[in-house]
């Protein structure tokens, strides 16, 4: 037998709410434009299914669409995406999480070796780790503590 328990509130952070708030902004303003989302809004096809009958496409790359707004999900990019996007001639709409604009600060300023805990390759880790400027290990899961010299 399983018990199961549902969380009293459930739903989307506050960052991927904003990031929703912004894409019905950008909607609302913009009809008939191309309005993109650079990745998935979200980690819900049915959310990002329903943002697409509404007329916001996901894409992957500034060469895999013509050039209008890309919306940069909560996640972020990294910045030398931000600068492939606009030198293509799109418009960059900034949905960042605060949080994750917070990480990005702190990666930035460590004069530290960085350990960031995340998943390997996810955006939000690609888009953080991209601004450390010393050594920087992702750590995913127990294996990848063998790599830091513990020293």
């Amino acid at each position: 037998m399983f018990i199961i328990h549902l969380a009293r509130v459930y739903g989307f952070c506050r960052g991927v709410q904003k990031a929703c708030e912004k894409a019905d902004e950008l909607l609302a303003e913009h009809p008939g434009e191309n309005v993109y989302s650079i990745g998935k809004l979200v980690h819900n096809d049915m959310v990002v299914s329903e943002y697409a009958g509404r007329g916001l496409c996901v894409i992957d790359s500034p060469d895999s669409a013509p050039a209008g707004i890309a919306l940069i999900r909560a996640h972020g990019i990294p910045a030398e995406e931000k600068k492939a996007y606009l030198d293509k001639g799109f418009t960059l709409a900034d949905g960042t999480c605060r949080l994750v604009l917070h990480n990005h600060e702190l990666c930035a300023a460590s004069t530290l070796d960085v350990l960031y805990f995340g998943i390997h390759g996810h955006a939000e880790t690609k888009s953080t780790v991209s601004n450390v400027k010393t050594h920087c290990i992702i750590i995913e899961d127990e294996s990848d503590l063998e790599l830091v010299d513990p020293s």
